[in-house]
């Protein structure tokens, strides 16, 4: 990823300037190479880690992707309360928690024995056993480069494993902007033929 690094801190910033008023928690931003999340307080904090930080080889994408997803799966069918609900005993605490966005800057070069399909799998099938809405959760690769193994790795997740909800979606990161926010979550996004199903 080395190669595309200008590039992935434009679209990082871009991402996290449209996103950052909709989340209530503020943004997590992981890297492959480390396990904790950081906090960016601004877009341009998403920036400046990643300034601070260098490629290292291939990652081991798994254990980190798998460490995120097991951790929201975990949470599954728990109450959530709120301090306000707790105060004000009308409401019903919801159960679980809030849908997730997972936003994955990648060029697709991982360690060959990385696909991710057990760990998409699980997901779905936690998300089918808890009853959760089909796009409760979405899961988009942004691709750098045009590597044909990576391509190819990233097209197998979008589009090869004939799961019963559809939680991930993949784009270029020369694609539309609106793909990239909305293509995993919202079918008409994810349809609109900026993908690599349309490179075959």
């Amino acid at each position: 990823m080395a190669q595309h690094r200008k590039q992935v801190g434009d679209v990082l910033e871009l991402l996290a300037t449209l996103i950052q008023p909709y989340d209530p928690d503020g943004l997590d931003l992981y890297f492959s190479t480390e396990s904790a999340p950081l906090k960016p307080k601004t877009p341009r904090n998403c920036l400046q880690y990643l300034t601070e930080r260098r490629a290292k080889g291939r990652p081991d994408f798994r254990q980190r992707f798998a460490a995120i997803v097991e951790k929201y799966q975990s949470r599954f069918g728990k109450r959530n309360m709120s301090l306000n609900k707790l105060m004000h005993f009308k409401s019903t605490p919801s159960h679980g928690p809030r849908p997730l966005s997972l936003y994955v800057l990648t060029d697709g070069i991982w360690d060959p024995k990385c696909d991710l399909i057990t760990e998409v799998r699980s997901l779905v099938a936690s998300l089918l056993k808890h009853e959760y809405a089909n796009k409760y959760v979405g899961i988009q690769f942004i691709r750098f480069g045009d590597d044909p193994e990576g391509k190819k790795r990233l097209k197998t997740l979008d589009a090869k494993l004939g799961l019963d909800l559809d939680v991930v979606d993949t784009t270029s990161a020369d694609g539309n902007v609106w793909k990239m926010l909305l293509g995993a979550v919202n079918d008409w996004y994810d349809n609109d033929g900026d993908s690599d199903d349309d490179d075959e």
